[in-house]
């Protein structure tokens, strides 16, 4: 799929065409935001009913967040007191756990100018394990005897409890040492199979009113919220037991519960994400939706 966007991209360049939009249409609790997308539209969201536990489950959606590539967040990590878990040497070295879908991902660091190699002791670990021995397992970033410090480095870390835990101990290991490390260290995690240029931890939330939520079925299997032609039908409802067809649907006019620009030309990062978070989001339930991408067809084709 990739490759056939490449080659339609590197045609529609010959013809002189620099953007072009896009559509996604898939049912997902999460998709991924292409290559070369700069701004997104929401045209619609429908709802999706499961059973569950031998209940009917639907997912309205609550809210949508827009993720940027890097899932690692460094503000507040250098607080020494956040570090709690023990991890390896004992015990001696302590970790924070950062939560995370499981999965593969790319860790990455890049110094920046003005770090030296003199500047702190430290031992930087990322793992997916809570580990209590000797061992020093993981993704090691920094380490002052063995395995180099001040070097860029990259590697792949596999979560499978739903966690990625950081560990650190940096020079003293105080807030101070954390501080002037995340200062000149910029560290990216990202759900790709390479490694991708930084770029700093952002995430948007973009809340659906509550009059919306609030429409008769909303999340039913069948239901759907048009926000480009601003109108909600009622298609089915539902006993507990079943979902049932309405004998006529009902459309409801919204453009006045809703902002006119609402999930107009969102700004979006390639590699990211698009989440949408439901009333049950312990299930992160699937659901229909179509997205409208400008791209940037260059980045598309691999020309810049």
């Amino acid at each position: 799929k990739e490759l056939q966007r490449r080659v339609n991209a590197l045609f529609d360049i010959g013809q002189g065409v620099t953007h072009k939009f896009e559509t996604d249409t898939d049912t997902a609790y999460t998709k991924t935001v292409p290559t070369g997308a700069k701004l997104m539209s929401v045209k619609s969201i429908g709802g999706h009913s499961e059973a569950i536990d031998g209940e009917i489950i639907s997912a309205g959606t609550t809210e949508i967040v827009e993720q940027g590539k890097n899932l690692f967040d460094k503000s507040g990590k250098e607080n020494s007191d956040a570090y709690t878990i023990p991890m390896y040497y004992n015990g001696r070295y302590k970790g924070l756990k950062i939560p995370c879908e499981n999965g593969d991902y790319i860790i990455s660091t890049k110094h920046k100018s003005g770090y030296v190699s003199g500047m702190s002791k430290s031992v930087y670990v990322f793992d997916s394990e809570i580990r209590t021995d000797n061992n020093i397992t993981g993704l090691i970033i920094e380490h002052l005897t063995g395995y180099g410090y001040n070097v860029d480095k990259t590697g792949i870390i596999s979560v499978k409890h739903g966690y990625i835990i950081l560990s650190v101990f940096s020079g003293e290991s105080t807030s101070t040492d954390r501080k002037s490390f995340f200062d000149l260290c910029d560290i990216q995690i990202e759900k790709s199979p390479t490694a991708t240029a930084y770029a700093p931890f952002h995430r948007n939330e973009y809340p659906i009113p509550e009059t919306i939520k609030a429409l008769s079925g909303y999340g039913i299997e069948g239901n759907v919220t048009d926000y480009e032609a601003k109108t909600y039908t009622q298609n089915n409802t539902i006993d507990g037991t079943a979902i049932k067809a309405l004998d006529t649907p009902i459309v409801t006019d919204i453009s006045t519960l809703i902002p006119d620009d609402f999930l107009r030309n969102i700004e979006v990062e390639a590699g990211g994400s698009v989440i949408f978070k439901n009333s049950n989001d312990n299930y992160h339930i699937p659901v229909p939706s179509e997205e409208e991408y400008i791209v940037k067809l260059s980045e598309v084709g691999g020309t810049t």
